[in-house]
Order: structure tokens, then C-alpha cells, then sequence
């Protein structure tokens, strides 16, 4: 999000008020959902102008999210609101990479266990 954009939700916020925005959110991630589900469903009928249709669905409703969650993160925590969602996103980045890393290891040691029982 540009700078631009950051001051803008914080003027947006500003004027509605922190609990209405936080409401706005609410519902805008209600309609996030609605939009993953329609995807799935027009992925699963096989039909490219529906897929594309939810395809961009889903692309405005993450855009209406992000700016809600912009909105409330720049109320708490000001010119810190990026510092602290990038430095959630490395802990649950770096902590999702560890189980897939441990993943692997235990698909070695399935296959190597299987190896092992056909030999016996």
C-alpha cells in the first residue's frame, strides 16, 4: 500500500470512527468468504466466464479487506501499524515453513519405513 493510500485510511477512519470501521470489517471479510466459495464453486463447474467473474470477485473483496484492516492496525498503532503486521507475518511465515520442512521429514521416513517393511 502506498503512502498515499496509508494516509487515506487513516483519514477514512478518522471520520467514521474506529468502531464503525471496525463493524465494516466485519462484514467485509464476511463478503471475503462468500467470494472464496463462489470461486470454488465456478472452479468446479468448469465454466472460464464464471471462474473469471469470481476471479476478480475475489480480488475486490481482498482490496476491501486490506484497506479495512489498514484502517484499524494505522488506529492502534499509528505510523507502527507496518512494522507490526510485517513482524507477524514473519513469525507465521517462518513457523508455517518449519512444519513444512518437518513435513518432508516425516514423508523421507514413511517412505524409508516402507522401503524397510518390503525388504523384510
Amino acid at each position: 500500500m502506498t503512502e498515499k493510500q496509508k494516509c487515506q485510511c487513516q483519514q477514512i477512519c478518522t471520520h467514521y470512527g474506529i468502531e464503525s470501521q471496525k463493524g465494516i470489517l466485519t462484514e467485509e471479510c464476511a463478503e471475503l468468504i462468500q467470494a472464496v466459495s463462489k470461486l470454488t464453486r465456478a472452479e468446479q463447474s468448469g465454466k472460464t466466464f464464471d471462474r473469471t467473474q469470481a476471479m476478480f470477485n475475489l480480488a475486490e473483496e481482498c482490496a476491501d479487506v486490506t484497506i479495512m484492516i489498514q484502517q484499524i492496525l494505522s488506529h492502534y498503532f499509528g505510523d507502527e501499524a507496518e512494522k507490526r503486521l510485517d513482524y507477524f507475518i514473519n513469525q507465521k511465515l517462518t513457523r508455517q515453513m518449519g512444519r513444512i520442512e518437518s513435513d518432508k521429514g516425516i514423508s523421507d521416513n514413511a517412505y524409508l519405513s516402507k522401503r524397510w517393511l518390503e525388504t523384510r
